[in-house]
C-alpha cells in the first residue's frame, strides 16, 4: 500500500465535503517477517516531514511494526499508515474515500506517471507524534457457553468483537445497527427468523437491524461488527 492519512470528520467535511476515516486492521495471516507502518517512529515536525517526503526519506521515521496472526491495529483518523506485503487482513472502516497519499515509492500507474500525491493536505492531517499500543484486543474476554468472545476494537463509528465457537450460540441484533459477521476460521449454520445459511471460512453475513436472535452452530470463529 502507498503511504497514506486519512483526515478527520472535521477536516474532511470543511475541505471534501464527506466524512474522515477511522479504521482498524485485524492480521488474518501473514507471511514470515512482515511489517506494517503504524505512525512514526518519533516526534517530527511539519518542516521535517514535508522534507522527508520530497528527499525519499519518510520511510526512515515511519514505525515499521512485525505482525502476528490475531494483531489488531486501532488506525485512529490522523494516523500514517501503511500495509507491507505478505499480509491478510480485514478492515473495518467508517464509511469514507477520503485518502491522503503521501508517498508512493517512486511507483507509476498504468499511464507510466507517477500517481497523485496529497503532500499538503497530509501535512495539515497527520499526527507526528509516535503512537503508543501493544496491538491486541482492547476488551475483556467472556465466556458464554460454548463461545469465547473478546473486544477487538471500539470507537464512536464501530465496534468489532472476535468469537470462537465449538456447539451453539446466540447473537442478538437489537434496532440500534445491524450485524455483520466474518467467518475467518472453520463452518457455520447461521438461522434466524425462518432463514438457514450455511456459511464456511472467508463468507461474510449482513445481519439486519432488529433481527432479534441469532443461532450460530458449529465450530469455527468470526469477526462481528456493528455500528
Amino acid at each position: 500500500l502507498s503511504i497514506q492519512v486519512h483526515p478527520d470528520n472535521e477536516y474532511a467535511l470543511r475541505v471534501e465535503h464527506e466524512y474522515g476515516k477511522t479504521e482498524m486492521w485485524y492480521i488474518l495471516d501473514c507471511e514470515p517477517d512482515s511489517f506494517l507502518y503504524f505512525g512514526v517512529n518519533k516526534e517530527i515536525t511539519k518542516e521535517e516531514f514535508e522534507r522527508r517526503i520530497q528527499d525519499n526519506t519518510l520511510l526512515d521515521v515511519l514505525k515499521a511494526v512485525p505482525v502476528h496472526k490475531g494483531d489488531v491495529f486501532f488506525i485512529k483518523s490522523g494516523t500514517i499508515h501503511a500495509i507491507g506485503a505478505g499480509i491478510q487482513i480485514c478492515e473495518i472502516q467508517q464509511n469514507s474515500n477520503t485518502t491522503y497519499r503521501v508517498y508512493d515509492f517512486g511507483r507509476v500507474g498504468k499511464d507510466g506517471k507517477p500517481r497523485e500525491l496529497h503532500i499538503q493536505k497530509a501535512i495539515d492531517v497527520s499526527n507526528l507524534s509516535p503512537i503508543e499500543s501493544d496491538f491486541k484486543p482492547c476488551g475483556p474476554e467472556e465466556k458464554n457457553g460454548d463461545c469465547d468472545t473478546v473486544r477487538l476494537a471500539s470507537c464512536e463509528y464501530f465496534t468489532t468483537y472476535e468469537s470462537t465457537l465449538n456447539g451453539t450460540t446466540t447473537l442478538h441484533v437489537d434496532d440500534e445497527s445491524f450485524g455483520s459477521i466474518l467467518l475467518i476460521e472453520g463452518s457455520a449454520t447461521i438461522e434466524n427468523d425462518g432463514t438457514t445459511l450455511e456459511a464456511n471460512k472467508g463468507d461474510s453475513v449482513f445481519i439486519d437491524a432488529n433481527s432479534g436472535d441469532v443461532k450460530i452452530t458449529g465450530n469455527c470463529q468470526w469477526i462481528y461488527s456493528r455500528v
